[in-house]
């Protein structure tokens, strides 16, 4: 199966005045497979919404490196982010 989704070793980390930090998400390394149903549990405040930002292209991760569809998202356009949320092909450049 090809895997559309893949995060390595992927931080989220957030400044509340120095030197207060809080660490939303920590190291997650996930792959999700093309046609697979995936869902992301866990008790409140445990990273989830956070996670599901990163790997939608919406926030930039701290840490680590997230890949859509093999393509490191730092090398994604910036439209691209938009077009891979909306499902539209060829969001790779």
């Amino acid at each position: 199966m090809t895997t559309v989704i893949r995060t390595e070793d992927v931080w989220k980390t957030y400044s509340l005045g120095s030197p207060r930090q809080v660490d939303a998400v920590k190291g997650a390394s996930i792959e999700i497979p093309k046609g697979v149903i995936t869902g992301i549990g866990g008790p409140s405040g445990s990273g989830k919404t956070t996670l599901l930002s990163l790997i939608g292209l919406l926030t930039k991760p701290s840490k680590g490196k997230v890949f859509i569809d093999a393509t490191y998202e730092g090398d994604l356009a910036a439209a691209a982010g938009c077009d891979y949320r909306l499902g539209r092909e060829g969001h790779a450049e």
